[in-house]
């Protein structure tokens, strides 16, 4: 242990600090991770801090172990590789948040050896850099030790002070969990098919953190709200005041996303689902395309996702279900449908389906994610019914299977999907009986249940025009161009519709 003495450990920049309380373990995960990154600068500056440790050689030094020479220029690459390498620390906060824990022990171990001085050191240190990635349990562990040492040795100021960061430690960690407890109990939309009574009290309480000091509270309570809208108020999703939440963010996430959440808490992987899933995806934009492929990134390197069902990789079929459905369910009943939709969105719909398969042939997942095999079986379903011919029936019946399976269960903010993906199937198959008996069930089924308006509005449009196509009556003519008006301008669903009433020649 490096005997420099406490006062020194503000000299000594955040990164040295984050390499010197790595373990071995956690050390190589991290090294690893780097270099298959290819991050080379990254690499490069944790190799030269952990070689000293565990002593510190000083900033110049270090700037010109990684540049060759320390000027002007270089010190300023040199901070920005510096803070740069901290944000990639989220792979360690991802997959191993307790990294900074094993070092409590080794302070009691210090302080039992008589190894006053070194305790004290790796104490403040240990303090200084859990206060960074806000890893309120390790903090607390440290300031109860450092609060004691601080009485026992007569220094009430300095027992004071820990103790006053000891309370707002507690408190943090109280507050994570009260937001964490919420999104999993009152608000989880696999146990409430509707918002709760205190619904707004519960948004107001999200909202009382978005301007905290605490980067952790601010990113867990705006994604409460994100979460909350999403799936109970989900046209003001897409409202410009939602938006700022989401910018404000992601900007957070971004810029410190080495901050510690609790282990199996993959908060990034769900709000990208949230935001790609929502009416706000253009998969026409770079951008999109650009965070759709960055999901992907992120569920394969978070490693716990491979011991359990692969929730983002879910999110990112769902995600590219969705877009399909919504662009082509419309067009399913043309005659030319299989021209209108491309070789290469053919062979992707394929590969998902063949991926639905896969997760869904897993008895042992099924036993366990029941609600989101629910969910997977929809998505099947609606693949099938968009990859045409023969495989609309196929799709239908999985979706009619779906229905019956999980009567039971509450069927959330997946019902009004289902019911699309069955109406715009029937009428494909020109089975018009069907579209109206399927309309009946899910009305039945969604009276005083919240849905998304475009989906309930193509329902309507499917029944309507499945009614006038059987009898011929005008008035379903005039409800059909009413529903259509319920449509924003301008809008996917309502140029797609439009298409719909020329093909059959409704003006």
């Amino acid at each position: 242990m490096s005997p420099i003495k406490q006062q020194q450990v503000g000299e000594i920049l955040t990164i040295q600090k984050f390499v010197f309380l790595l373990s071995d373990f956690h050390y190589n995960k991290f090294a690893d991770y780097l270099r298959t990154s290819k991050a080379a600068l990254p690499l490069k500056l944790i190799e030269e801090i952990r070689k000293k440790v565990p002593h510190f050689i000083s900033i110049d030094e270090l700037c010109k172990a990684i540049y060759g020479k320390n000027n002007i220029q270089t010190r300023g690459a040199f901070n920005q590789l510096t803070s740069h390498t901290l944000r990639l620390s989220y792979y360690l906060a991802q997959n191993y948040p307790s990294y900074l824990l094993h070092n409590v022990p080794e302070i009691e171990k210090l302080i039992n050896e008589g190894k006053h001085e070194q305790s004290e050191f790796l104490s403040t240190t240990l303090l200084s850099v859990a206060e960074r990635v806000e890893d309120f349990q390790c903090q607390i562990l440290v300031l109860k030790f450092l609060a004691q040492q601080a009485y026992l040795m007569k220094d009430v100021a300095a027992g004071i002070k820990y103790d006053a960061k000891l309370e707002t430690a507690h408190e943090n960690e109280f507050v994570t969990k009260r937001l964490i407890t919420a999104l999993r109990n009152t608000l989880n939309v696999s146990l409430v098919s509707k918002a709760p009574d205190d619904y707004t009290k519960n948004i107001a309480y999200f909202k009382s953190f978005h301007s905290s000091e605490f980067i952790s509270l601010r990113i867990y309570s705006r994604y409460a709200v994100l979460y909350t809208l999403y799936y109970f108020e989900p046209d003001k999703f897409a409202e410009t005041s939602t938006l700022r939440i989401m910018r404000e963010l992601e900007k957070d996430m971004e810029a410190f996303s080495y901050i510690v959440f609790p282990f199996l808490f993959d908060l990034k992987g769900t709000f990208t689902f949230l935001k790609l899933n929502s009416s706000l995806l253009d998969l026409s934009k770079k951008d999109d395309n650009r965070q759709l492929k960055s999901l992907q990134q992120h569920y394969q390197s978070v490693l716990f996702w491979k011991n359990y069902l692969n929730i983002p990789q879910v999110f990112y079929i769902a995600v590219k279900a969705t877009h399909y459905l919504s662009h082509y369910h419309f067009f399913l009943s043309h005659t030319d449908y299989l021209k209108r939709i491309s070789k290469t969105e053919l062979t992707e719909i394929d590969e998902l389906i063949k991926t639905c398969e896969e997760f869904l042939n897993n008895e042992k997942l099924e036993k366990i994610y029941k609600v989101d095999f629910m969910s997977l079986r929809m998505l099947y379903g609606g693949l099938l019914i968009l990859s045409g011919g023969e495989r609309i029936k196929k799709g239908v019946s999985e979706l009619e299977h779906l229905l019956t399976s999980y009567q039971q269960m509450n069927l959330a903010g997946s019902t009004d999907s289902i019911f699309l993906c069955l109406m715009a199937g029937y009428f494909a198959l020109k089975k018009y009986d069907k579209c109206q008996l399927t309309y009946k069930r899910y009305y039945k089924t969604t009276l005083k249940r919240t849905v998304y308006d475009d989906n309930d509005t193509g329902i309507y449009t499917y029944y309507y025009l499945a009614c006038w196509l059987s009898t011929n009556r005008d008035q379903y003519l005039i409800k059909l161009k009413k529903n259509y008006q319920r449509l924003k301008e301008p809008s996917l669903s309502r140029s797609a519709t439009e298409d719909l009433f020329h093909y059959y020649n409704i003006v």
